[in-house]
């Protein structure tokens, strides 16, 4: 076993792994309870997949930036853009999938979710392009993977949307709602601190598993635990509205 945690130096992915059977379950179990494709419903199954697909980027990314010496450059790239990447549109669809439960879409026009992407799409193209740059990582010859003057501000971005759904979630409080808000609340605040903690130290994954925590807060509040059938009509419930 001490191979195994060594194969990969000094990057820690205990925490990665740790998620990856956790997700698989809720996936097993949302896909096969879900009856109603509804917006939110959607976005939350694509926020688990887009998780479950970083991990196993950022797994695959940490074993060859631990071989930096003996793998090709490009995979080193390549593998830790995908990771990155899959971070981006695993925060988007947290994001689009926190405004359709609270049906922000009924208090602010529609053009604004349209715009919410672009600012997803700039930072893509600032990390698909760090090869030629070198803003937001790079591979010294000497000292291996190094990190960018744009890495921390990168974290500080996935915040930026962090915080449009704390105020979301804080303006659409009611007696009605109560728990599912502050289980939406609570995933916020374990997010922001995987998060936080990524930046900090670099080289352990932290986020996709508080993500999958965030996940779980949700699935257990929210979703409740999600879209299940009726035993005495044998039809889905009729959900109550988050923000009614």
């Amino acid at each position: 076993m001490d191979a195994v945690w060594n194969f990969f130096g000094d990057w820690n992915v205990d925490f990665c792994l740790a998620s990856i059977p956790i997700l698989l379950l809720f996936l097993h179990f949302y896909m096969k309870n879900r009856e109603i494709p509804l917006k939110d419903t959607l976005y939350f199954r694509d926020t688990m997949v887009m998780t479950l697909v970083t991990i196993l980027f950022g797994i695959v990314g940490a074993a060859v930036c631990a071989h930096w010496k003996q793998v090709p450059y490009w995979l080193i790239y390549l593998f830790n853009v995908l990771y990155y990447i899959g971070s981006l549109l695993t925060a988007f669809c947290a994001f689009r999938y926190t405004m359709e439960t609270l049906h922000m879409a009924d208090r602010i026009d529609r053009k604004w979710f349209t715009l919410s992407a672009i600012p997803v799409a700039v930072m893509a193209i600032v990390v698909i392009t760090t090869p030629w740059h070198a803003c937001f990582f790079t591979i010294d010859p000497d000292l291996g993977v190094l990190q960018g003057p744009l890495y921390v501000p990168f974290y500080g971005f996935l915040l930026f949307y962090l915080v449009f759904c704390f105020i979301a979630a804080a303006t659409s409080e009611n007696k009605e709602n109560k728990e599912q808000i502050d289980g939406l609340l609570l995933s916020g605040a374990l997010i922001a601190a995987g998060t936080i903690l990524e930046a900090i130290d670099w080289q352990t994954l932290f986020l996709p598993f508080f993500i999958t925590l965030g996940v779980s807060c949700i699935y257990i509040t929210v979703r409740n635990p999600d879209l299940f059938k009726d035993k005495k009509t044998a039809s889905s419930p009729v959900l109550p509205s988050i923000s009614s």
